[in-house]
């Protein structure tokens, strides 16, 4: 038996996930996110130096990742389907 993730322990409580619902869909919730990602970028600066430039990226790329997942903590993850029409096989 496989241990439940994270996400799927949040959203076994509804009343969690309808708490959840109401705040993230919120227009200032929405607001928060992007000013926060907006001071995030500001605070990170402009370089020239490619060392600190590739990690200003992934510090971005991370804030991105976290958003993501804080937004849909309330939805489940669906399986993907294998794409059956490709391009690789001629018939």
């Amino acid at each position: 038996m496989a241990l439940a993730s994270p996400k799927d322990r949040f959203r076994e409580n509804p009343d969690l996930v309808k708490g959840f619902n109401d705040i993230v869909d919120s227009n200032q919730m929405n607001a928060a996110f992007d000013a926060a990602m907006m001071q995030m970028t500001m605070s990170l600066g402009m370089t020239n130096e490619h060392p600190v430039a590739a990690a200003n990226a992934f510090r971005l790329q991370g804030a991105q990742m976290f958003l993501a997942n804080l937004k849909t903590l309330n939805t489940a993850v669906l399986p993907t389907k294998p794409k059956t029409d490709t391009n690789l096989t001629q018939t």
